[in-house]
């Protein structure tokens, strides 16, 4: 058998996309033009308006979780620099790990309750006080839903991370 390979069509741009200014859309919504002015348009999808992260934390897909939160220094990089740029990403981060879905829900919240430590691992090190006590729309918050779900490595990396970040 003979394979054929038939070149594949170039995509055109419509002149609008052609002219239009050079726009990043970080997971969270957050729309971050070339000059580092911030725009918040809140990009949602899923069930319950969830954001990427949300979805990411939901399957308990590390790598897609930290793809996230990685992609914000990309998106920054050439807009600040030195202690500018390192305060910009940590508020960007923070906000989009602190992004709720329409039950009132964090991404933190959502693989707390699923099971999945590593995700909750990782979403740790960017959350700060407010993540963890966020009670979502039936009064749980991170930490309790892992409780009542019997996730206790979770509770355990929540107890761990309280101790060492607030102590």
């Amino acid at each position: 058998a003979e394979l054929s390979l038939s070149p594949s069509p170039t995509p055109s741009l419509s002149p609008s996309s052609a002219t239009a200014p050079a726009l990043v859309l970080s997971n969270s919504g957050k729309r971050i033009d070339q000059a580092g002015k911030k725009k918040y348009v809140k990009q949602v999808t899923g069930r319950h308006n969830d954001t990427e992260l949300h979805l990411a934390a939901q399957r308990g897909d590390l790598v897609a979780v930290k793809q996230i939160l990685d992609d914000i220094d990309t998106q920054m990089v050439g807009t600040l620099s030195g202690v500018d740029f390192d305060q910009e990403v940590a508020e960007i981060r923070a906000s989009v790990v602190n992004d709720v879905n329409e039950l009132g829900e964090t991404a933190l919240y959502t693989a707390a309750d699923r099971g999945h430590l590593d995700v909750v691992k990782e979403l740790l090190k960017y959350s700060n006080k407010e993540t963890l006590t966020k009670k979502n729309r039936s009064g749980f918050d991170p930490l309790h839903i892992a409780a009542s779900q019997g996730h206790h490595g979770n509770v355990l990396a929540f107890v761990d991370h309280s101790i060492c970040s607030y102590v």
